[in-house]
């Protein structure tokens, strides 16, 4: 009598590797960044209620503030390895990168971070790693402790207990 059990979703650990979760923070470069982006907007406002109104100020302030929701937006939230995917997910999105197309992980400097198209998945530049696949497309992500995501780069059989 009574409901039955509703079966466990967790998969079984058979000794696979283990997942490592890393939450990276939003660092100092990324929060300039954002106040960077805020003055456009917020000078429109300020001077057109000093000056009794701009022609189209709502527009203009709306225009010039589209890139901060965007990048808010576009901030990872959650950067996950497990035995055969690196899985970068956000608010909005989840992008799975498989572990044997991933090349080489390497560490890049704030200013090429900051200008790199693929850097949508970084929060914190200061810290970025680029993150080079196989067709030749490459990503720029900030994770907290770099050395898992740099260890994914040496040798492509990590079964064998990340002997290489």
């Amino acid at each position: 009598m009574g409901t039955p059990r509703l079966p466990d979703l967790k998969p079984p650990s058979g000794g696979e590797s283990s997942i490592l979760k890393d939450v990276p923070k939003t660092g100092p470069v990324l929060w300039i960044l954002l106040m960077g982006f805020l003055i456009p907007p917020c000078a429109v406002a300020f001077i057109g209620n000093l000056k009794g109104g701009i022609p189209n100020q709502a527009l203009w302030v709306i225009l010039l503030g589209i890139p901060i929701p965007l990048v808010l937006l576009s901030l990872p939230r959650m950067y996950t390895i497990d035995s055969r995917h690196l899985t970068i997910s956000g608010f909005l999105y989840k992008k799975r990168i498989p572990l044997e197309e991933i090349e080489s992980v390497e560490p890049v400097k704030t200013h090429q971070a900051l200008s790199h198209p693929g850097s949508l998945f970084c929060s914190d530049p200061a810290r970025a790693l680029k993150l080079v696949r196989k067709p030749g497309r490459t990503l720029i992500i900030s994770p907290t402790d770099p050395a898992p995501f740099l260890a994914l780069s040496k040798g492509h059989d990590r079964s064998e207990g990340g002997r290489s």
